[in-house]
C-alpha cells in the first residue's frame, strides 16, 4: 500500500514538475541523513521518538528465537501440502516433532536472550538499557509462539483457505485494541504487550483449528518432557544472573543455555527424533 501510494505521489509530482531534474541535482548525502533524522524525531516528538527507537531495538533482538520457528514454518509448508494430497495422518508425525525440537532449542534461548539481556543491551548506547522491560515480554511471546510450532503453515497447506486471513484479521484487531488501550499510559510497554499479544493470537488460534479440524495437536508426553529441561535451565540462568555480576554473569548464562539446550535435546526428544537431525545430532553426541 506504501509502494502504491509513493507511485501515485509522483505520477502527480511529474504533472507539475520536471523528475529529470532529481537525476541531475546534486546529494549531499550528510544532509540527507540529517533532514531524516530531524524529521523522523519530529513526528512523534520526543517520547514518542525515544519510545519508538527502544522498541524497535528489543523488536529487532526479540527476533533472535524466532530463527527455529521460521526454519520449520518453511519446510513443514511443502511437506504438509505434500502430505495433505496424499496422507493427511502424516502430518501429525511432522507438527509433533516440529513443536518438539522448537521446545527444547527456543526456550533455552529465550532465557538466554532474557537474562542476558542488560548485556546484550550493552552493545548500544547507555540509554537502551530501558528497553530490557520490552524485550522481556516480546521474547516471551515468541517463545510461546515457537512452542505452538508450524502450526500457521500447516493450516495453510491443507485447504482452509479463509483461515489464515481470519486469524490475521483477529491479530490485527486485538493488537489496534490493546495499543489504543495501553499506549497512551504505558508508552513503548503497552505497544509490546499489545504486539506480544497479537503474535500469540495468531498462532494459537491456527493451533486449535487444526486440533478441531484435522485433529492434530502439539501437545504429547515428550514435548512436556522437552520443555521442562528447558525451564529447568531456564531456572538456572535466572539463578546466575541473581548471584553474579559483570562478565561472569554474561558467561555462567551462556553456558547454562549451551547445556540446558543439549540436555533438552538429549533427553527430551525421543530417539527418532535425535535421529531425525542428522549428522548434527552426531556432532553434539546425540545419538
Amino acid at each position: 500500500s506504501l509502494a502504491l501510494t509513493a507511485l501515485l505521489c509522483v505520477r502527480l509530482l511529474a504533472r507539475f514538475f520536471d523528475l529529470r531534474l532529481l537525476l541531475r541535482a546534486p546529494v549531499d548525502a550528510h544532509l540527507v541523513w540529517s533532514l531524516l533524522g530531524t524529521g523522523l524525531a519530529l513526528l512523534p516528538g520526543a517520547r514518542g521518538a525515544t519510545a519508538a527507537g527502544l522498541f524497535e531495538i528489543a523488536r529487532k533482538i526479540a527476533t533472535v528465537p524466532l530463527i527455529v520457528r521460521q526454519a520449520f514454518h518453511y519446510v513443514m509448508s511443502p511437506l504438509a501440502s505434500a502430505q495433505a494430497r496424499a496422507d493427511r495422518a502424516a502430518i501429525a508425525p511432522l507438527y509433533r516433532f516440529a513443536c518438539r525440537v522448537s521446545a527444547a532449542l527456543v526456550v533455552p534461548l529465550a532465557g538466554l536472550v532474557i537474562f542476558a539481556g542488560a548485556d546484550i543491551l550493552s552493545v548500544y548506547r547507555p540509554e537502551a538499557a530501558a528497553a530490557l522491560p520490552l524485550l522481556v515480554i516480546l521474547v516471551l511471546a515468541r517463545s510461546a509462539e515457537a512452542i505452538l510450532g508450524p502450526a500457521v503453515a500447516i493450516v495453510e497447506m491443507t485447504g482452509h483457505r479463509a483461515l489464515p486471513l481470519i486469524n490475521s484479521a483477529a491479530a490485527a484487531a486485538l493488537w489496534a485494541a490493546l495499543a489504543w488501550w495501553l499506549v497512551p499510559g504505558s508508552g513503548a510497554t503497552g505497544m509490546a504487550i499489545a504486539t506480544g499479544a497479537a503474535t500469540f493470537l495468531a498462532v494459537a488460534a491456527a493451533a486449535a483449528e487444526l486440533r478441531l479440524t484435522e485433529r492434530l495437536s502439539p501437545f504429547d508426553r515428550r514435548l512436556f518432557a522437552a520443555l521442562g529441561l528447558a525451564l529447568a535451565g531456564v531456572a538456572l540462568m535466572a539463578l546466575a544472573e541473581s548471584l553474579a555480576g559483570g562478565p561472569a554473569r554474561f558467561a555462567s548464562i551462556l553456558l547454562i543455555w549451551a547445556a540446558t539446550s543439549w540436555c533438552a535435546l538429549r533427553f527430551g526428544l525421543q530417539l527418532g527424533d535425535r535421529e531425525a537431525l542428522g549428522g548434527l545430532a552426531r556432532r553434539l553426541k546425540l545419538v
